[in-house]
């Protein structure tokens, strides 16, 4: 067959290129698929998830901090020395008590955290002249506001006494806390307490205590 106005060899030419076109236009439309409402062209064909040198979307999203983050703490809580209006005592000489602190920490962002902290105590008083020996249990509720400086941190805590004959208390914990080395997904800590409460009873003057403590334990 002869085409008008077109030699064999350009007649032969221009079937050869329809044939590539016509072997294209299939692929061309298999690649252009319209993806679904919502899903990018790398989830439709299953490589959303993988990372292109680790700059991929998904790969940044996962790597990047999100605030806020929950922790906590436990630890031993040994007061050093009691100061109050009607005297001085120290631990060893005049009683003997020990607590168990525990807490959830929310960590709003790098710097600041919310600690919810409580802790209960066992003391052994020693008997004193015409004072006999006696021994209690109490409880202090004490959440407060972690500011971290870094190689520290340091905050200030709301607290309450609660036991059997603890008079009406309020009191504030300045506090100064310092992580000494990792235990897998914990970290050892030491804190200095620095308690310092008001009491008062009906009938009674208020009194004032300082009682210093070390605290030590695991946090995470």
């Amino acid at each position: 067959m002869r085409i008008s106005g077109l030699g064999s060899h350009a007649v032969s030419h221009w079937r050869s290129l329809l044939l590539v076109v016509a072997a294209i236009v299939p692929c061309q439309t298999f690649a252009s698929a319209p993806a679904e409402e919502g899903e990018t062209r790398t989830g439709l064909y299953g490589h959303a998830d993988e990372g292109t040198g680790g700059s991929s979307t998904q790969s940044g999203a996962e790597d990047s901090s999100t605030w806020p983050r929950l922790g906590g703490h436990v630890g031993l809580a040994v007061p050093i020395v009691k100061i109050a209006t009607g005297g001085t005592t120290a631990i060893g000489a005049d009683f003997l008590q020990i607590g168990i602190a525990s807490g959830v920490t929310i960590k709003l962002d790098e710097r600041w955290a919310i600690d919810l902290e409580g802790v209960g105590y066992t003391t052994w008083q020693f008997a004193d002249g015409g004072t006999s020996a006696r021994a209690s249990t109490s409880f202090v509720v004490d959440p407060g506001v972690i500011y971290n400086c870094g190689s520290f941190a340091t905050g200030l805590r709301a607290a309450v006494q609660i036991g059997e004959g603890v008079p009406f208390n309020l009191g504030l914990i300045p506090l100064v806390n310092v992580g000494l080395f990792p235990l897998g997904k914990f970290k050892w800590f030491a804190e200095l307490d620095l308690p310092f409460f008001v009491l008062g009873a009906p009938g009674s003057s208020a009194t004032v205590s300082f009682s210093p403590q070390i605290q030590t334990g695991v946090s995470f």
